[in-house]
């Protein structure tokens, strides 16, 4: 806490100034110390967020790499491979095509058939151990 004059002759001089009324606000140097006490004060909150906002930052990265590197010594345990998801058979409905089969068996005599063509989603081969 700031301390100005205790003077409380010298204060009134300074509060009624030139105009000789009492000023409500106070003496100058009380109300410039009072303002750089509150600037002073916002500014250390202001460090304090940034600090907090720092170390939280890094806590969440430190276990997003640890979470990472769990995650990785089990596929490495595992040889797992990623799968990329496709898209699904319905969204492709539009896509499929007619097709003629000619069957070549000798029960069916060579007869020519209409099918429709079906697409496959084939996965990555997993290693075999």
């Amino acid at each position: 806490m700031f301390i100005c004059d205790n003077n409380i002759a010298s204060s009134e001089r300074l509060i009624m100034g030139q105009t000789g009324k009492k000023s409500e606000k106070g003496p100058i140097c009380w109300r410039k110390r009072v303002k750089s006490e509150y600037m002073r004060l916002r500014q250390l909150k202001r460090f304090r967020r940034a600090d907090e906002v720092k170390s939280m930052f890094n806590s969440n990265r430190q276990k997003i790499l640890e979470r990472t590197e769990i995650l990785n010594q089990e596929w490495k345990q595992r040889r797992i491979q990623p799968v990329h998801i496709m898209t699904s058979v319905s969204s492709l409905r539009g896509t499929r095509e007619k097709c003629e089969a000619l069957f070549i068996f000798p029960f069916w005599k060579g007869e020519k058939s209409l099918v429709s063509t079906s697409i496959f989603h084939f996965s990555a081969l997993l290693p075999v151990t």
